[in-house]
């Protein structure tokens, strides 16, 4: 698949999502981004996770990555359950 062999369009996928916006749209603000495998109330979060870079938002390195990447404007397509919850959340991120 395109997207699992090029780590560039993964990246630009990645720092293209605003992941507070999305807590904020989906969850009223109720939450929070993760940037590994818990939150920050969970048993074995690492307070380190918070200075490492997770490819948080920024349109800018978006760009960048997929300039470098070999997307050429082919169609991705997003697989996802379809509960209500997630396919709002696919729809958001299509947005993206």
């Amino acid at each position: 698949s395109l997207c699992a062999n090029d780590i560039h369009l993964r990246k630009a996928i990645c720092y293209a999502i605003d992941t507070d916006a999305l807590v904020a749209g989906l969850c009223q603000g109720y939450g929070e981004s993760m940037h590994d495998v818990c939150s920050s109330v969970m048993v074995g979060y690492n307070s380190a996770w918070d200075s490492e870079d997770y490819l948080d938002y920024d349109v800018d390195k978006a760009k960048e990555e997929l300039a470098q990447s070999s997307y050429n404007g082919e169609e991705l397509t997003l697989f996802v359950s379809s509960s209500t919850f997630v396919t709002r959340l696919a729809q958001m991120i299509q947005n993206y």
